[in-house]
């Protein structure tokens, strides 16, 4: 199987950029973003060498493989592949004729820490960019709630704001 198919293509994107939303959950460690997955998924690298997964979905931050070799041998096996890189539903998204374009990702309309699932009708290309702001926005307001909380309102804060400074982008 062609790993490199699961993967979105960030050519020509600041990719550690990505990671601007996320840096309270990375907690001031150095990570350089590697890759990312066709879902959105970000694939860092720390100052060690080692190859972490950045879960946006989930919101957390996982070890993946010590080495480069190591993650080529990771996301050769097949439950790896099916868990890290959603094969599963990348497959499903094309067979129904949902691409990617440079830059893009598949990202939820309704995420599913807000209530929403991995399927092909809550699934569309989204610039990768905007996935990784809203995503990490939302699972830095909502990380201290208990599971079930109703969530009225989510602020969105614009990328070039000033540090605490929010623009309303509506609910979710």
């Amino acid at each position: 199987m062609d790993v490199k198919a699961y993967l979105a293509d960030i050519a020509g994107i600041d990719a550690d950029s990505l990671l601007d939303d996320w840096q309270w959950l990375l907690g001031g460690r150095s990570y350089t973003v590697s890759r990312a997955t066709a879902l959105g998924d970000l694939i860092l690298q720390d100052a060690a060498g080692r190859f972490h997964l950045l879960d946006m979905i989930d919101g957390k931050v996982r070890p993946l493989a010590g080495t480069e070799a190591e993650l080529w041998s990771v996301l050769a096996d097949r439950h790896t592949r099916k868990t890290v890189l959603a094969t599963s539903v990348v497959r499903g998204l094309r067979r129904a004729g949902v691409t990617l374009g440079p830059g893009e990702c598949y990202s939820p309309d309704r995420p599913p820490i807000l209530g929403g699932s991995l399927t092909d009708d809550n699934l569309r290309p989204c610039d990768i960019r905007v996935h990784a702001t809203i995503l990490g926005q939302i699972h830095r307001q909502v990380r201290d709630l208990p599971p079930g909380t109703p969530i009225g309102e989510i602020k969105f804060e614009a990328p070039d704001a000033e540090p605490g400074a929010a623009a309303d982008r509506g609910g979710i």
